[in-house]
């Protein structure tokens, strides 16, 4: 699953979706990633950066059922925090 995170969003709500979401990995590019509130705990896959140890010969053999989670779209949140919707 994935989750769309603006870069024109304020730090203070891009901070709270990345630690309300945990995600795994952070896939961006090189230029966004100094505007996100990135820690060092929190590993980064840059796009437009090489990595040789990434690519792969075969794609991953997963399964795919429509009551998995695709993605979290977060709301304005009425209470001033934003909530997360499973999609």
């Amino acid at each position: 699953a994935y989750v769309p995170l603006d870069p024109a969003y304020p730090a203070a709500r891009l901070s709270h979706m990345l630690a309300d979401s945990a995600p795994a990995l952070l896939v961006t590019d090189t230029k966004l990633l100094a505007r996100l509130p990135v820690g060092p705990e929190l590993p980064v896959l840059c796009l437009d950066a090489r990595h040789d140890a990434v690519d792969a010969d075969t794609n991953p053999d997963l399964a795919v059922h429509p009551e998995r989670l695709c993605y979290v779209i977060y709301t304005s949140g009425s209470t001033g925090q934003p909530k997360g919707v499973a999609v």
